[in-house]
């Protein structure tokens, strides 16, 4: 299950200090993804900005002409209310 997966990632980043100093980036590409699966990347991203601030860049890759797996990126920076980066490949 997704949080299987997930949970202990998240736990893991909690657990860490803060490192808002320093530029990160986060990079998706993926092809597909579920309800339970877009709820744990909604808590993965909020950890990571909570811990990196405007130094988190999240780039968003997407299949050329893949509408779906764009919007669902458009999505997840709507709910998490910053800007990702889309770059269709």
């Amino acid at each position: 299950s997704s949080t299987e997966f997930f949970g202990p990632v998240i736990k893991w980043l909690n657990s860490q200090q803060p490192m808002n100093e320093i530029d990160h980036k986060l990079i998706l590409y993926l092809t597909y993804v579920d309800s339970s699966s877009t709820r744990m990347f909604i808590e993965l991203l909020k950890t990571m900005f909570k811990m990196h601030g405007e130094k988190l860049n999240v780039i968003w890759k997407y299949d050329e002409g893949d509408h779906d797996m764009f919007e669902s990126g458009k999505t997840l920076e709507t709910i998490i209310g910053k800007s990702f980066s889309f770059v269709p490949v």
